[in-house]
């Protein structure tokens, strides 16, 4: 399924059409945001703070926009501790307590989980993202329900070199603002996020 067509059914709420064939007979059960952060190990302070703000987010969907569809958005968070295997498990285990017509996004912690967890989520479409921005993750095509939020490790890379070469001493580089329709030709974030392109002059 392309990108697009996945969007624009997600958008006009033809869930049916994603897998949640009873959403609208089931009203009164809820929907599941699925968090697989580190709250042990090494970046534990950063799981932490990332659940909080989880929370925060699904209390303001609940409380002031009144849930999604009528339904409660409930969030289910499962430790990681920074760990590709105890990620991959804690996913497992999500996707075998969970029921699919209630399991509506995942998010996980990382570049590594993303890429082992990558080939079974575009198996069964499920839509999900990371604290990743890994290039090749940011593939419509091929994960047409992943999405990376931001520039990708190879835009950065290539906007840290751009900046380099604005340097005094260094031929000059005027920043353009890119047009919708000429987009960067390495931009492949998830929802297209326009950036900065770099025409040099010698």
């Amino acid at each position: 399924m392309k990108r697009r067509e996945f969007l624009r059914r997600l958008g006009v709420g033809s869930l049916a059409a994603m897998g949640f064939s009873r959403f609208a007979l089931a009203q009164a059960r809820p929907v599941k945001l699925a968090a697989l952060l580190p709250l042990t190990g090494p970046f534990a302070f950063a799981g932490n703070a990332g659940r909080e703000g989880f929370v925060d987010g699904v209390d303001y969907v609940n409380e002031v926009l009144g849930g999604i569809a009528g339904r409660k958005l409930e969030l289910i968070v499962e430790d990681t501790g920074y760990d590709v295997a105890k990620g991959t498990a804690a996913f497992n285990r999500v996707l075998s307590r969970e029921r699919p017509d209630e399991l509506l996004f995942v998010y996980g912690d990382s570049t590594g989980l993303s890429k082992a967890l990558a080939p079974e989520i575009a198996r069964i479409g499920l839509p999900y993202s990371a604290t990743s921005f890994a290039n090749e993750l940011a593939d419509p095509e091929k994960y047409p329900t992943i999405f990376v939020f931001g520039p990708t490790y190879n835009d950065m890379m290539e906007a840290r070199s751009a900046c380099k070469r604005a340097r005094p001493g260094s031929p000059s580089s005027t920043p353009t603002r890119s047009s919708a329709a000429t987009p960067s030709p390495t931009s492949r974030s998830g929802p297209r996020l326009w950036g900065w392109r770099w025409s040099t002059r010698r």
